[in-house]
């Protein structure tokens, strides 16, 4: 999530940046859109998830291109240092979204609650619930503040610890 260094104001958030959102598909980048637009900033949306730090079963090129993003993003945060650029990568856990039911449905064997109690189940933190958008929003939001500044080349999750002991 590349954000650029600007200005000055009023908002924590002032100046000329751009943002590249991921989870565009999960609901997250519409809430984070939505967000940082309210404090002024230019958004991009990408879609990206936690396969950019383990390999999938069946999914090994998609693995891979995944986990390419996460070094291309860390390459790119040495390099745009010096000009004031901050470049980092978000990984969701699963987020409470229209996405995680289709994939409910779609690969829950005819038992889509059983699916999702079963994602939940792996989740080291407990009470297990599904992320929010608006969490995955405000954390993308602090990494574009000011207050943010000393963090790039960070590949960060916010999944409950999910992917702690990967």
């Amino acid at each position: 999530m590349p954000a650029a260094r600007g200005g000055s104001g009023g908002s924590p958030l002032a100046g000329p940046r751009v943002a590249l959102i991921t989870g565009g598909a999960s609901g997250i980048g519409l809430a984070t859109a939505e967000r940082l637009r309210r404090d002024g900033l230019s958004v991009a949306l990408a879609d990206i998830d936690a396969a950019g730090l383990w390999g999938n079963k069946g999914a090994a090129i998609y693995s891979a291109s995944k986990g390419g993003v996460t070094v291309l993003s860390k390459a790119l945060a040495v390099e745009l240092a010096a000009r004031g650029v901050r470049v980092n990568v978000v990984y969701p856990g699963d987020v409470d979204s229209p996405m995680i039911r289709y994939q409910a449905e779609t690969f829950g064997g005819g038992d889509p609650e059983a699916y999702l109690r079963d994602l939940l189940a792996a989740y080291p933190q407990k009470p297990a619930r599904f992320i929010r958008p608006d969490e995955v929003a405000e954390l993308i939001a602090f990494l574009c503040s000011e207050r943010a500044t000393p963090i790039t080349g960070a590949a960060i999750s916010i999944d409950f610890g999910l992917t702690a002991g990967y």
